[in-house]
Parts: structure tokens; sequence; C-alpha cells
């Protein structure tokens, strides 16, 4: 049986707090490359971050009926449901 999914509230700042984490995980990147770590390790963080990414997407995209042409920069943008 196929996994009935819940909606789920999307707002600004849940977009925010994501986007931030995903800068967090880039930083510590970053400093991966500094301190010589492996390779392994650097692409395993690497595709977390892809990961992270594609999930703010999909958030976004299954939400772009909600997004007007007038608000572009999201200050008004209400709490979507998905």
């Amino acid at each position: 049986m196929a996994k009935k999914e819940e909606k789920q509230e999307v707002s600004k700042e849940m977009l925010l707090k994501r986007l931030r984490r995903i800068g967090g995980q880039v930083h510590g990147v970053e400093k991966m490359i500094v301190d010589g770590r492996d390779c392994e390790s650097l692409i395993t963080q690497l595709a977390a971050i892809r990961s992270a990414i594609e999930s703010v997407e999909a958030l976004m995209l299954n939400n772009l009926t909600n997004c007007s042409t007038k608000n572009h920069d999201f200050q008004e943008l209400p709490v979507i449901y998905v």
C-alpha cells in the first residue's frame, strides 16, 4: 500500500532555515578542504548538500502556483501546504 503523504507547512522562515543549514554545510566542506580531508568524506558531504538543495527546490516547485509573479522576493509568502 502506498504511503499517504501528509501536508507539510512551508513558510518563508522554513525555507530560510533550510538554506542557512545548507550554507553551514558548504562552509564545513570548505574547512574540510583546507584541513586536507579525504576525498570520500568530501564527496559524502557534497552529496548531502545536493540532496538538501534538491529538497528546497522540490518544496518550491510543489508550491509554484502559490508564488505570485508579483511576489518574487517572498516578502509576503503565505504559509503553503504540500
